[in-house]
């Protein structure tokens, strides 16, 4: 048996939505990751905080240049956190070092990896809202449902960017101007005052998968649907079980719980489409 059902050979296609798999691939982690470092040069150079030429061409490169995520392994290990290996892989890559110094500059390793997990979850909750829509759409209280997915969306989708010690936000109206322009460049509201907590509106959200699994479970009951259903009430209690903890027990937990939970939504709306209600 593998691992996991999502990447077995055997039990794929019971399981398996390629278009949600797509974002939990470490590959598309490190896109999003890029995107928003590139972003974020190219917004600082319009404000002047990094020369201009330096930040274009790292935008530019963050756009081309393709890294290979298993070469981020040995020093994640090391850091737990991956955000330093990519950079490291990103200046190698630049050629560069006159710009490649103003790759990530003013911001956090928390900024870049919050920022580019929000980014992979709006494309995934649009992919869930769309299967409840078109394939969940007669069952009742799918409407609640979807409504409580719009509200949530407003928390989850804002800009994640303090930077080290307020390092960004400290720098006055250019910062203000750099943090406005990433904001609409990469499709995210600007919190500067009122920045929601990222891992209590994860647990929204974890709960509002596991609802929403309810929901398909009690429509139709399958084997298969009463299992992933199952776990999607174990993932989300395990979400809820780190409020008070260490936010980097917090995010550990949402590294493993939360694409089985939406690969499992996923699953469970696919198997809603070969068993329409009547």
């Amino acid at each position: 048996m593998a691992i996991s059902v999502f990447e077995s050979a055997i039990y794929r296609d019971l399981y398996r939505d390629a278009d949600m798999a797509a974002l939990f691939t470490d590959s598309a982690q490190v896109r999003a990751m890029m995107l928003v470092e590139g972003v974020l040069a190219k917004t600082q150079a319009e404000a002047g905080v990094i020369p201009q030429d330096s930040g274009f061409f790292i935008h530019r490169a963050g756009m081309e240049i393709q890294i290979d995520p298993s070469g981020l392994a040995a020093q994640t290990a090391a850091t737990g956190d991956p955000v330093p290996a990519l950079l490291a892989a990103l200046h190698k890559a630049l050629e560069a070092p006159e710009h490649a110094k103003f790759v990530h500059f003013g911001v956090s390793s928390d900024d870049i990896l919050d920022t580019a997990l929000v980014l992979r979850l709006r494309q995934a909750l649009k992919l869930l809202e769309k299967g409840l829509t078109d394939r969940a759409a007669p069952m009742t209280d799918v409407t609640a449902v979807l409504e409580q997915l719009r509200f949530l969306r407003q928390p989850l989708l804002q800009l994640r960017l303090a930077g080290p010690d307020g390092q960004l936000t400290d720098m006055g109206e250019s910062g203000a101007t750099v943090r406005a322009a990433m904001a609409a460049g990469l499709g995210l509201t600007d919190p500067v005052d009122a920045a929601s907590d990222l891992r209590q509106t994860l647990r929204d959200l974890g709960t509002w998968l596991a609802d929403a699994a309810t929901l398909l479970s009690h429509s139709k009951p399958s084997a298969e649907r009463i299992a992933l259903h199952t776990v999607l009430r174990q993932h989300s209690a395990a979400l809820h079980a780190t409020q008070g903890q260490p936010p980097a027990v917090a995010k550990s937990v949402e590294q493993l719980v939360l694409p089985t939970m939406f690969m499992g939504l996923a699953a469970m709306l696919l198997q809603t489409a070969d068993h329409p209600q009547p």
